[in-house]
């Protein structure tokens, strides 16, 4: 995979995530999460033209008019196996799925035994099963890892059964499991860890039952911090490629999850989605989205 030089797509957010392609709306949905909005991305109609922008979900996350906290919008975002949107609510602590035609949403996960969850960041869906997994840190929280409101000590991936709606732990091996995806054949699972020193990019093995074996470190990030950027947001391309964000930029592992590259991108590279048919790779940075073009 070659990543050429990026592009700006859109600028001037207030902090984006969330990348999420959807080729019914030809266009790209990201996450503001401290704006409390997702947006609509589109490509120009016609050569050197300009990315347009539209309000898709407002509110995104929370209709609270005061919420605690900054991040309290929506973050990761996901299509389940019907196309429906699934998201991730800091300020709702759950995930979602919107009808978009009423445009409301229904819980699909905001309590594991009784719990309230901490407030999950990204979700996705395994190929091979079309469960959804959600990870499940604390950084939509005000006081994070210390914040009272915690009702749980795990920081969890959890899976919900596409069938029954039932959630199981599928892992509570990470600190804080932030991003999520899987191989095409859905039998591994990929992740990162993003709590300081800890931060990695790991894999699963996926079990029969859906849960995951114990992980296997890709690539140790130990010099990692929040100020410059943890490992984050995963993507797999068609061909099993794993494409992460991370500390510095974006990172590129074989489908055997060797480490191969990184690719340089500023200020901080959070989330990542493949998109346009596999010939686009956006990449959430700070306040504002690029584009690679991929080969």
């Amino acid at each position: 995979m070659v990543l050429h030089t990026p592009t700006v797509v859109a600028e001037n957010f207030c902090w984006v995530e969330g990348p999420l392609w959807v080729d019914r709306l030809d266009g790209l949905l990201v996450s503001d999460v401290k704006a409390n909005t997702i947006f609509l991305l589109r490509p120009p109609v016609s050569e050197g033209g300009a990315w347009t922008r539209e309000v898709f979900l407002r509110p995104s996350g929370t209709s609270n008019p005061h919420p605690p906290g900054e991040e309290h919008g929506a973050n990761g975002l996901s299509l389940d196996a019907d196309g429906r949107l699934l998201l991730c609510s800091h300020g709702e602590r759950g995930v979602f799925v919107l009808d978009e035609e009423r445009w409301t949403r229904r819980p699909l996960v905001t309590r594991v035994r009784g719990r309230r969850l901490n407030s999950p960041n990204d979700v996705t869906v395994c190929p091979a099963s079309g469960a959804a997994y959600l990870t499940d840190p604390p950084f939509g929280l005000d006081d994070t890892f210390d914040d009272p409101r915690r009702e749980t000590d795990v920081c969890g991936i959890y899976r919900v059964d596409a069938a029954t709606g039932a959630v199981t732990l599928a892992s509570d091996a990470l600190h804080a499991p932030n991003g999520i995806a899987f191989s095409p054949d859905g039998r591994t699972a990929y992740a990162t860890n993003s709590k300081p020193p800890h931060g990695r990019y790991v894999a699963f093995d996926v079990s029969a039952d859906g849960t995951f074996g114990p992980p296997r470190t890709l690539l140790d990030t130990p010099d990692a911090t929040y100020e410059t950027g943890m490992p984050d947001g995963l993507a797999v391309a068609s061909d099993g490629t794993v494409v992460g964000g991370g500390p510095g930029g974006v990172y590129v592992f074989s489908s055997e999850g060797e480490f191969q590259e990184r690719v340089d991108v500023e200020p901080l590279a959070s989330n990542v989605a493949f998109g346009r048919g596999g010939r686009s790779l956006f990449v959430t940075a700070g306040e504002r989205v690029v584009r690679f073009e991929v080969d």
